[in-house]
């Protein structure tokens, strides 16, 4: 069956850009070289670790067996690894803004 591809309002929806998608989602906001102080570096790399560590107990668990977790641990297990995701991306946003602010002042 085929489907009709429209708009509510009765005009054609528009064509599906991959490229342009590819691009947004690759350079994610950033464009300009950024500088990353050996303490910031250190801050992403200690939140990366942990992510990993949350994930590894989250994966062992849904192997079955291996470990049971609580509900309200699974749950705080989910809430560190977003929390620090959120931490190291603030710290790529903060030097991605920093950079912008270099970038616009020497133009």
């Amino acid at each position: 069956m085929a489907h009709d591809h429209q708009t509510p309002a009765g005009q054609d929806a528009p064509a599906l850009d991959l490229h342009a998608l590819y691009m947004q989602q690759h350079a994610g906001g950033f464009h300009a070289q950024l500088r990353l102080y050996p303490h910031q570096v250190q801050a992403i790399a200690a939140q990366l670790r942990g992510i990993t560590a949350c994930s590894a107990v989250l994966q062992a668990e849904s192997d079955g067996d291996v470990l049971n977790l609580q509900p309200w641990l699974r749950l705080g297990l989910a809430e560190a690894i977003d929390a620090l995701a959120i931490a190291a991306n603030g710290v790529l946003e903060r030097a991605n803004e920093h950079a912008r602010k270099a970038q616009g002042g020497a133009a």
